[in-house]
């Protein structure tokens, strides 16, 4: 959206297909905007229940309330709800936490058999997720939210986009909403990723929502471009200019931007077996976003 920028941002990223780096991504922006100091509050919220986020990159061990508790009494602030990851002074980076239990399969008794229906489970997670929406853009200072969401837009993603673009709507809340929809540069996967969005077109456009399109590891390409010039192999030679306009040629959106995201070596090699790459360990991994490689198409 054009005018002026808000204090708050809530950025919801999401892929078509599991595989595509989103994880990666949404924690990519979350360091690199700690880094750069522009949100006091910077807020990592895993909503996808395989939670890959928390388990495995954050490996966080002593959280002990979770935002999607149903019986949560008076522990609902919002100091409880999440987890601090690192702290430099007038900024921080946190993290929301999914109860684990959740992804168990639950006893068959009847009150555990009710939260399981998916409409009263559907129901209760939106309300969980919104009051803390609400908690953390009512903290003081500008807030930057990151939302990890599971792998397609489900009942429960439709609910979610819904409630923070009602946000974005009410001024007061001062709230900006970014899409993003990271692919990786699998024809498949980005035509996968066009159907979906295309098919959605004009309610975007009703609703004025821009959509990011983040192709991740793109620049890896240009190695094989590399080896084909010096093997003189027309069939490594590739032009990322020439990529993305096929790519954007793709998508029939009201408004479409394009980032890739820079390929990473290091991190690759240190998310390993027996290497693995820790957030909270090693932070420098995760400090980097392509907003100098942004392209923008707009559609009248």
């Amino acid at each position: 959206m054009t005018g002026e920028k808000k204090d708050n941002k809530i950025v919801m990223v999401n892929s078509f297909k599991g595989g595509a780096g989103k994880t990666t991504a949404a924690l990519c922006r979350c360091v690199s905007e700690y880094m750069e100091k522009t949100y006091q509050n910077i807020y990592y919220v895993d909503l996808d229940i395989l939670g890959t986020g928390v388990e495995y990159i954050l490996s966080l061990k002593e959280q002990t309330s979770y935002y999607n508790d149903v019986d949560d009494g008076k522990r609902n602030k919002l100091q409880n709800k999440v987890q601090e990851i690192m702290r430099n002074g007038g900024n921080c980076l946190y993290a929301a936490v999914l109860n684990p239990l959740s992804r168990m399969k639950e006893a068959y008794g009847g009150q555990d058999r009710l939260r399981s229906h998916p409409d009263v489970e559907r129901g209760v997670f939106r309300k969980k997720v919104k009051e803390l929406l609400n908690q953390m853009l009512n903290t003081k200072g500008k807030n930057l939210i990151v939302l990890d969401c599971a792998p397609g837009i489900s009942y429960t993603e439709e609910c979610i986009l819904a409630d923070i673009y009602e946000m974005r709507d009410n001024a007061k809340k001062n709230v900006d909403v970014e899409e993003i929809y990271v692919t990786t540069p699998d024809a498949s996967h980005i035509k996968k990723t066009a159907n979906n969005l295309n098919a959605y077109s004009a309610y975007l456009k009703e609703q004025k929502r821009v959509v990011t399109l983040l192709v991740n590891d793109l620049y890896d390409c240009e190695g094989m471009d590399k080896r084909g010039k010096e093997e003189n192999d027309d069939r490594f030679l590739f032009n990322k200019e020439e990529i993305i306009k096929d790519i954007e040629n793709l998508f029939d959106l009201p408004s479409l931007n394009i980032l890739y995201l820079p390929y990473k070596e290091d991190l690759l090699q240190k998310n390993i077996i027996k290497n693995e790459s820790k957030l909270v360990n090693r932070p420098d991994d995760y400090n980097v976003w392509p907003m100098e490689y942004k392209v923008e198409k707009k559609k009248s």
